[in-house]
């Protein structure tokens, strides 16, 4: 007598949430104080696993007197694991934290009269 062992395989669906895109800037005054936002921009669907693709820039104006402004700008967005959309995803962060970098760039000279 002979017993016929089955084996069988599911295939389980890669699981998918939901993840946060998040954005810190970060201002240090000349008098040394430092100010830090952590902001919620967004969401992305993600299935895992998955990579977190982040771009960070920053600035310093010379206020003159010796002083000066330093800020920076980050962006995290997680994103699928293969180089295209790592790529793109980094063109995306590339872009916003661009922008936001000349938003607070207006600003800061607007507030000393340069702009």
């Amino acid at each position: 007598m002979s017993v016929a062992i089955k084996k069988i395989a599911k295939k389980v669906p890669p699981k998918q949430k939901i993840k946060a895109v998040e954005a810190t800037v970060q201002v240090i005054q000349a008098d040394g104080s430092e100010n830090t936002e952590h902001e919620q921009i967004g969401d992305v669907n993600v299935t895992e696993p998955y990579a977190t693709v982040s771009f960070q820039q920053g600035l310093t104006k010379n206020l003159g007197n010796y002083e000066s402004l330093k800020f920076s700008v980050t962006l995290s967005i997680p994103c699928a694991i293969n180089g295209e959309d790592i790529e793109q995803t980094f063109e995306q962060a590339k872009s916003w934290v661009d922008g936001k970098i000349n938003d607070i760039m207006n600003e800061v000279n607007q507030s000393l009269g340069e702009g």
